[in-house]
Parts: C-alpha cells; structure tokens; sequence
C-alpha cells in the first residue's frame, strides 16, 4: 500500500512540472490517457454530428414505411371489400331482373287462364269456375288473386298441381278446400270431389 501511495504522490508530482505545451516530453502514460481521451470525444462528436442524425432519419423513414404499408392494407383491404360488394349486387341485380322477367303482367292474365283451363282438362279436372279476385298491393308488387273451383278425383287434382308447377311464370298455390261430392259406386270408379283452391300471381306495381 506503501509503494502505491509513493507512486501517486510521484506521478502527482511529475503532472504538476509538466509542460502542456511541450507533448513530447510527456510520459508515456499520460500520453496514452489523452490520446484516449481525445479518441473518445472526436469518435463523440462524430456520432453527434454525422452518425445519430442518420440513425435518427432512418428511424423515422421507418415509422413512415410503417405508416404507408398500414394505409395500404387498409385501402386495400376495403378496395377488395368494394369489388366483392359490387360482385354480389351485380349477382342480386341480375337475380332480381330474372324474377321480374318470371311475373305475370296484366295483360298475360288471359293467356294464364286459357293455360289453367288446358292444364286442369289434361289433368282430368272439371273447371266449374275461374274468377279474377281483387287485386292486393304488397310492397313493389301486386297480388293477382285467381279463384278456381273444379270436380274431380285425387290423382286429377295432384296433376294439375303438377302442371301448374311446371309453368315458367311465378305462380303459388293457396287456401286448399276439397269437399266430398260423390263416392266410388258402379257408375264411377273413382270418388268424385269438388276443389276450391286460389292461385296467385304476381307483378310489379307502379310506383
């Protein structure tokens, strides 16, 4: 501990006779402490002036990336939003335009009624009756209810529904009434009945 504390003493002596000055009669020592010392604020000043500028550039260049990739999904995401939006109401468009081109319009009801009369006389029915009930307005469309009473059996009756089913144009059935009107003897082989049941069709209001 000695010899330590004569060496401090000792090179605390040797700075205070140095000359600033004169750097090479410096000791070696002290010759390396400032070369380090100046290393370390010239690479200091360096970093300040020219390093962390750029460091502090490209950070923000990659907050702004990070800004302009998340406004790209964005946009693209809602883009792709858009088109498949649009896909589907072109699809609904078109649905919709194929069901409008399936209604009867006003001026197609005798050609309806002259298509039942054929259907139920192919089914083996006999029209009694086919009566034009009240128009129903509903929405954009209005209710063209038909009124049918005919005669005949089972299997004639699931006929003629049949052939109505097939028609292209929008037709549904309603209001079922089936009443006995004869049953099975040696004069008929089959049970007559007498049908009411309503058809109705549809077209597009003026609105």
């Amino acid at each position: 501990m000695k010899s330590i504390k004569q060496k401090l003493i000792f090179y605390i002596h040797a700075l205070q006779k140095i000359d600033l000055q004169d750097y090479a009669h410096w000791p070696r020592l002290l010759k390396f402490c400032y070369l380090i010392v100046l290393f370390t604020v010239v690479l200091a000043l360096a970093y300040g002036l020219f390093v962390y500028p750029k460091v502090v550039e490209i950070e923000q260049a990659r907050i702004h990336q990070q800004k302009l990739l998340n406004t790209y999904r964005s946009r693209y995401y809602r883009l792709m939003r858009a088109r498949y939006e649009q896909q589907n109401m072109q699809q609904l468009k078109a649905y919709f335009s194929k069901q409008l081109q399936l209604l009867v319009r006003p001026e197609q009801l005798p050609e309806l009624i002259a298509t039942l009369h054929q259907s139920a006389r192919v089914s083996g029915l006999k029209i009694k009756n086919i009566q034009l009930e009240t128009t129903v307005q509903q929405d954009f469309l209005l209710i063209q209810p038909i009124l049918i009473e005919a005669q005949g059996d089972y299997h004639a009756l699931g006929h003629f529904v049949s052939e109505i089913a097939k028609l292209p144009q929008l037709i549904s059935l309603h209001d079922f009434s089936i009443e006995l009107e004869s049953e099975a003897n040696q004069h008929s082989a089959a049970t007559l009945l007498k049908y009411q049941l309503q058809i109705k069709t549809y077209h597009q209001a003026h609105l």
